[in-house]
């Protein structure tokens, strides 16, 4: 992998859970970074000679492994997924980078983004719904910035509104055999007014699985009877 590299990133989502992640660094930039890897359940391990409150906490409760020392070469091992080098000293942040990118491993330096190979983007959360944005390292505060914007426009209905729409995505596919059937099925889902019922608070009735399957089943006679019209 090079270093200093200007070339464009990457976007990608990664399943963590259960992998075997390392943060090496006790301050509060170490804590975020470790609060975001708990968030997708990742295995963490955390290296310092001291660590915050919160990371005490988290390793005095078993949630994170921790490590009271420097960081030494050879802490670093092949099975490690993602490696965030987060401490106070820059020649130690280096010496990760350049440790990580020896064993082919994603790596993050704090506040050197030309030494790592992939950066966090500011992230807006609502359930299933993941909007990541990112300006490539060049400015994290505008990225925050549109974050909040975007956190604005797109509220806590989404999460609701995202459950329902797998859920019922779910039930097509075990349910409805027919490719071309189950597209026009995916279709409709996403001309109902569901949003604005969320929004309103009238949403008990058509949560329910029953509502559901009734809706499945209006749906596939409407298609049935659309696809005769077409016939005729």
């Amino acid at each position: 992998m090079g270093e200093g590299t200007n070339a464009p990133y990457y976007p990608v989502q990664l399943q963590l859970a259960g992998q075997r992640c390392m943060v090496i660094g006790g301050g509060q930039v170490a804590e975020r970074k470790i609060r975001g890897l708990l968030e997708v359940q990742a295995q963490v391990i955390a290296i310092s000679p001291f660590f915050t409150p919160q990371i005490e906490k988290w390793i005095e409760e078993a949630v994170i492994e921790g490590h009271r020392r420097e960081y030494v070469y050879g802490d670093l091992t092949a099975d490690t997924t993602l490696v965030f080098a987060a401490t106070a000293k820059t020649e130690v942040n280096e010496s990760i980078g350049l440790d990580a990118r020896k064993l082919g491993l994603l790596v993050n330096v704090a506040h050197a983004s030309e030494l790592s190979n992939f950066v966090n983007p500011s992230t807006m959360r609502r359930g299933k719904l993941i909007v990541a944005v990112s300006t490539s390292g060049a400015s994290p505060e505008v990225a925050k910035r549109i974050t909040s914007e975007l956190e604005e426009q797109y509220g806590d209905e989404y999460e609701v509104y995202l459950d329902v729409l797998h859920r019922l995505r779910l039930m097509v596919q075990e349910r409805v055999l027919d490719a071309s059937q189950r597209r026009q099925l995916m279709k409709r889902m996403l001309h109902t007014d569901w949003l604005d019922q969320i929004r309103r608070g009238t949403t008990t009735p058509w949560l329910t699985e029953a509502y559901l399957h009734a809706w499945i089943d209006e749906q596939m006679v409407a298609i049935e009877h659309d696809s005769g019209l077409r016939e005729r």
